[in-house]
């Protein structure tokens, strides 16, 4: 079998540092029976990453692959020394995701199929330009294990699909009030309407209190820290200043008479996170090609 290792990717004859395969061999893309019947978990080294695809992706994100490789923690990142946008780690067998290094340049994070069933709190803090997490057929199965979510200020494609947590009740409203900058759920855009629903549900009433204590209720006492430091009616970032009828209907009349999608998706994006100093910048910025053209 020719050597996947760095040593050998290049020639295609197995490692000059090893008589036998070596782990990446194992484990990219070739798995024997030795990886499993062994038991021993692999691990990302320095020769693991080297040795995985690097690629610029379909929308244009400098990516690494770390798909079926075995892995079963995400422990030594910081190899990665933050120059990648884009991260796929799934099929693997990760059971938790664990704080991460600062990670400036990461947007992307695919997950799926792993064994996830909680985000270690300080972990989503750390990518502060998160916009796509993939989490899709993995094991968390309650609202309180994503409360972590609400550290992600720039998310706006969240995929929960095949998690048992989609059965909760509250489930896509919970998710759209925690995270004001969430445009796809699941594949499916959040609406206006969605968002103001979400808001009413648990936005600081009476009603929305009771609400949130139910959903304590049914957490462990470790996480409910977590969900307390959400205050009612906003999230950690969400703004604070009221959005006005009148602001929300030129919102809508500059949707109407833009010229190009992405001032469309600009507007929207803002709408939908309830932002009025984002709003105003967006029409403000309308308005300027506006009178360019």
């Amino acid at each position: 079998m020719d050597c996947f290792g760095p040593l050998g990717v290049q020639s295609g004859v197995p490692c000059a540092a090893c008589e036998v395969r070596c782990a990446v061999c194992e484990a990219r893309g070739r798995k024997t029976d030795a990886v499993d019947t062994r038991g021993v978990a692999m691990r990302l080294t320095s020769d693991v990453v080297a040795a995985s695809p690097q690629f610029q992706n379909c929308v244009g994100l400098y990516e690494l692959d770390l798909r079926g490789l075995g892995l079963e923690a995400l422990d030594n990142l910081g190899l990665l020394q933050d120059r990648f946008g884009a991260l796929d780690v799934s099929d693997n067998r990760i059971r938790e995701l664990l704080p991460f290094p600062r990670m400036v340049k990461l947007e992307m994070l695919l997950a799926a199929k792993n064994r996830i069933s909680h985000i270690r709190s300080g972990l989503l803090a750390r990518l502060p330009n998160l916009r796509v997490l993939v989490l899709t057929q993995n094991l968390i199965e309650s609202l309180y294990a994503l409360t972590e979510l609400h550290h992600c200020q720039r998310l706006r494609t969240l995929v929960l699909k095949e998690n048992p947590v989609t059965a909760q009740k509250y489930y896509r409203p919970f998710l759209i009030y925690l995270l004001p900058s969430l445009q796809y759920l699941d594949f499916v855009r959040v609406t206006l309407a969605e968002r103001q629903a979400a808001k009413s549900l648990f936005g600081g009433n009476q009603q929305s209190k009771q609400l949130w204590n139910d959903l304590k209720g049914a957490m462990p006492p470790e996480q409910i820290a977590a969900l307390e430091s959400i205050p009612y009616g906003q999230t950690s970032h969400a703004s604070n200043t009221v959005i006005d009828n009148e602001l929300t209907q030129a919102a809508r009349r500059a949707i109407e008479n833009a010229t190009s999608i992405e001032q469309v998706n600009a507007i929207e994006a803002a709408l939908l996170a309830q932002d009025r100093r984002a709003i105003e910048l967006a029409l403000k910025t309308h308005e300027g090609k506006a009178h360019a053209e």
